[in-house]
């Protein structure tokens, strides 16, 4: 009781009656209607709560035509009532049992890797990636997401991360100056991070992302990192998001809570990018350097010296 509304007869493709709060047992319909000559296809149909309990168990059936106690049927030309006899057949037509499965949704990290260091200036850096995955039940959207940056100088620990990491004081919006979210290689928004209370955010509405049932979805979040380089000498940046931050539908707009039920992922953050303030560029000989030795005049190309340059964190360009 209480976990189904709107029971429904419906024949000829139209609905005959409702019972709007419908009983485990026996519900009544007490409407009239005409059946034509031939064939008229009936159906009994129910909208199930969003609360219901995963795999229950729900059967419908029509209680024996042939019994009056059951169905009236008169005669449409002068009213006379049908008798059990010429009704066909004489027991309970019982539909098949179907078993009740919810629609879900789950976040986790994926999609970018960690360890990746950025230098000042980088733009549509990867930061952290997102994967949504709906559940075999029903297709998923998604029309919001509301996003956490993170900032550290010591990110070996999580108590470096732990302790204002994510606060409004973390001056992470100086570092990263703005927010993509892709969906795979489609750029679906960008924003610019919002400093507040407790947080610095960028939110993302607007969205429709469609995720059909059993699929997954991967969004990446790249970030433009300031011409003004990191808060310290280097950086630890990242992206979280609280379950409880996605607004997610299915069906014909059904609200959709996403697992684990209210859990920042990426909290004390696993995936994370290094943001320095400037590459290194290192000349040093070659292993295959040419010895000390003699050189014949006239020799063409001679090689007097093997050089080997090692750019790190970002390209050089060597003018001079």
């Amino acid at each position: 009781d209480g976990d189904i509304n709107d029971l429904d007869l419906e024949c000829g493709g139209v609905v005959i009656d409702t019972i709007s709060a419908a009983v485990v047992g026996d519900n009544t319909y007490n409407t009239t209607w005409e059946l034509q000559p031939g064939t008229t296809e009936c159906q009994v149909r129910v909208d199930l709560i969003n609360s219901m309990d995963a795999d229950e168990k729900i059967k419908a059936t029509l209680k024996a035509p042939a019994t009056a106690a059951n169905w009236t049927m008169k005669d449409t030309v002068n009213g006379d009532a049908i008798t059990d006899t010429d009704v066909i057949p004489s027991g309970n037509l019982a539909g098949n049992e179907m078993t009740v499965t919810s629609a879900s949704l789950t976040l986790a990290t994926a999609g970018i890797a960690a360890g990746t260091t950025f230098v000042k200036g980088e733009a549509n850096a990867p930061i952290t990636g997102f994967a949504l995955t709906a559940g075999e039940a029903a297709d998923a959207k998604v029309t919001a997401i509301v996003v956490n940056a993170y900032l550290t100088d010591n990110a070996s620990t999580t108590y470096a991360w732990a302790a204002a990491a994510n606060g409004a004081a973390s001056n992470v919006e100086d570092v990263l100056v703005a927010v993509h979210l892709y969906d795979g290689e489609t750029l679906l928004s960008s924003k610019s991070l919002v400093v507040g209370s407790t947080a610095v955010t960028a939110t993302f509405d607007g969205l429709s992302i469609d995720i059909p049932a059993g699929s997954e979805k991967i969004l990446r979040l790249l970030a433009d990192i300031s011409t003004n380089g990191p808060v310290n000498t280097n950086d630890a940046v990242a992206f979280a998001i609280n379950t409880d931050n996605v607004t997610a539908e299915y069906g014909s707009g059904s609200s959709l809570n996403v697992s684990p039920d209210a859990t920042v992922i990426n909290s004390f953050p696993t995936v994370f990018q290094t943001v320095s303030s400037q590459g290194t560029l290192t000349l040093a000989a070659d292993a295959d350097n040419p010895t000390a030795g003699l050189m014949v005049m006239g020799t063409e190309g001679a090689v007097f010296s093997k050089g080997k340059f090692t750019a790190t964190k970002e390209d050089f360009i060597i003018d001079k």
